[in-house]
């Protein structure tokens, strides 16, 4: 059988149409016919195709001068590099997408990456990095800072979500299991041990000797304080060493001074003068003008004895103020 040799360059043409409009490329029917075709169909295809993806004039055009194709509302019309729908809003799934206002987010505004900033229309951050909220300003991460409208770390019932140091409620009541914590029971033992659930105007004491009811627990114990202060009191003993004759100023010793108490039925309130272990009793009237019983408070710094204390006899003082 007979062969029959083809010379490459001569015998095997170009193509006699260029034509880069090709209908319906994008079929199967048209790009790769089973049926008829020819290399100068297949060629045109391509070029068609090629054209299509440059979004060029031409299929030969230089690919430098082709950056991105829109139509003519400036919305990208190709599928290279960024692509949007009609309303500017990023429909590929690449590393920047942006709708008309340069922001980085979804079809309604919401940030949809998660990239280190994304922000929906409220410019209020919703990823899981540095600060993150909702968009109602409420935080929805874990992490070191999160804040609301009122830069409370709270969730959106204003009460705290998180696991760090501060966190508070409605009422400004810490719920978290560190520093201070109450909640609705606690508040309830809190109110059996201070005896009330009301304000210290409420407060009653079984006993009022030194308290008085109405009065909050820091003044009441205050005063209980100062109480068993007076009660203990400070002891001092003088021995005589010359005669004191009665109705004759005596000054305290030890440069000691106390504070001279008249109120009828309370004499002598402040200090105790023990005479040889026997408990005097302090003259009635202002500084003991009545001169009535054992000795008068005469000064801050000294008594008058209404009897004649005897050299060798000693003197205890007890000061309470």
């Amino acid at each position: 059988m007979a062969r029959s040799l083809l010379e490459q360059l001569s015998q095997i043409r170009s193509s006699r149409l260029y034509d880069d409009t090709v209908a319906g490329v994008y079929t199967s029917a048209v790009a790769e016919p089973t049926l008829s075709g020819s290399l100068q169909e297949d060629l045109n295809v391509v070029r068609t195709l090629m054209k299509s993806l440059k979004g060029s004039t031409n299929w030969y055009d230089d690919l430098a001068g082709i950056n991105i194709s829109t139509n003519a509302s400036g919305i990208a019309a190709n599928v290279i590099g960024i692509s949007t729908n009609a309303s500017g809003i990023a429909t590929n799934t690449y590393d920047i997408s942006v709708n008309a206002g340069d922001i980085i987010t979804n079809a309604s505004g919401i940030a949809a990456n998660a990239y280190d900033i994304s922000v929906n229309a409220g410019n209020i951050s919703t990823n899981t990095y540095n600060i993150a909220t909702n968009a109602s300003g409420i935080a929805t991460n874990a992490y070191d800072i999160s804040v609301n409208a009122n830069d409370i770390i709270t969730n959106a019932s204003g009460i705290a979500a998180n696991a760090y140091d501060i966190s508070v409620n409605a009422g400004n009541i810490s719920t978290n299991t560190y520093d201070i914590a109450t909640n609705a029971s606690g508040i309830a033992n809190l109110q059996d041990v201070v005896g009330t659930t009301g304000d210290a105007s409420t407060l009653v004491y079984s006993s009022e000797h030194y308290v008085t009811s109405g009065t909050s627990l820091e003044t009441a114990i205050g005063a209980l304080d100062n109480a068993l202060d007076l009660a203990a009191g400070d002891k001092y003993i003088e021995d005589v060493s010359g005669d004191i004759d009665k109705n004759t100023f005596h000054a305290l010793p030890y440069g000691i001074s106390y504070t001279p108490y008249a109120v009828a039925g309370q004499e002598g309130r402040n200090m105790d003068v023990y005479v040889n272990g026997q408990l005097l009793a302090a003259d009635t009237g202002a500084a003991g003008t009545n001169a009535d019983r054992d000795y008068g408070e005469t000064t801050a710094s000294g008594i008058t004895f209404r009897f004649k204390v005897n050299s060798g006899s000693n003197i205890t003082y007890i000061i309470r103020q």
